[in-house]
């Protein structure tokens, strides 16, 4: 039985410009093992970034861009149901996103994807160009909740409300099928019953929100609909 193995590295480093503001700089490679007779997936990732906490507001704003190389990424053909491989593709990307403790019990995060996809290398199937399939040009989420303090026999109460966006992406690396933009809302509530016990419930597509999250090759498949969740947690 043959073993493979393959040393990958990362390395990252920051710097603080000011009290409120650093930058920092990463490199990491990664190795993902595929199935039998195929390559393993490699990827190489340079990022660049900022934060920025404001003195006397409780708030930490971050903004980075980074540049995503992977090679023989593994697919299902939808047709014959067989594992294939793709070349090589790049993803060139920004990032932002905001947390912010606002006034009147309430606190707030937002954040912001830009990614450019494309396949660089792509084999006799002529893909080359074209932007990869599954991945959304353009994706945002803001979340908002509101705590009440508890009083009395009465817990904290935490309430949540956000949203989720995603853009339109194509179903195929050939980029003849695409699904358009859609935005799913999402919340959640959380009691604390006792110092060490609480209670959370979290509701996602709140609205069961429906879109075609897949399809084109005689079948189209739906996005999860609304889905709620129970927890009763302790901690000790």
């Amino acid at each position: 039985r043959g073993e493979y193995s393959v040393l990958t590295s990362r390395v990252g480093l920051t710097y603080r410009l000011t009290e409120q503001l650093a930058t920092y700089a990463s490199y990491a490679e990664s190795v993902v093992p595929a199935s039998l007779g195929l390559e393993p997936e490699r990827g190489k990732q340079y990022e660049v970034g900022v934060k920025y906490r404001p003195a006397g507001f409780p708030g930490l704003f971050s903004a980075a861009v980074y540049d995503l190389t992977k090679s023989n990424i593994t697919r299902t053909d939808p047709v014959t149901s067989m594992p294939s491989t793709i070349g090589e593709v790049r993803v060139r990307g920004l990032d932002l996103e905001a947390k912010a403790e606002l006034p009147n019990n309430l606190s707030l995060t937002a954040a912001y994807s830009y990614l450019d996809s494309e396949i660089v290398e792509n084999g006799t199937s002529g893909n080359e160009g074209n932007r990869l399939s599954f991945v959304p040009e353009h994706i945002a989420s803001v979340w908002l909740n509101y705590t009440l303090e508890g009083r009395g026999r009465r817990g904290d109460m935490t309430f949540g409300l956000g949203s989720r966006y995603e853009g339109g992406y194509y179903f195929d690396d050939a980029n003849t099928l695409e699904t358009g933009g859609h935005v799913v809302f999402d919340a959640a509530l959380a009691y604390k019953l006792q110092e060490n016990v609480s209670f959370e419930l979290n509701v996602s597509n709140l609205f069961n929100e429906k879109h075609v999250a897949y399809g084109g090759f005689g079948a189209d498949f739906y996005n999860p609909g609304r889905e709620i969740k129970a927890t009763l947690r302790s901690t000790w």
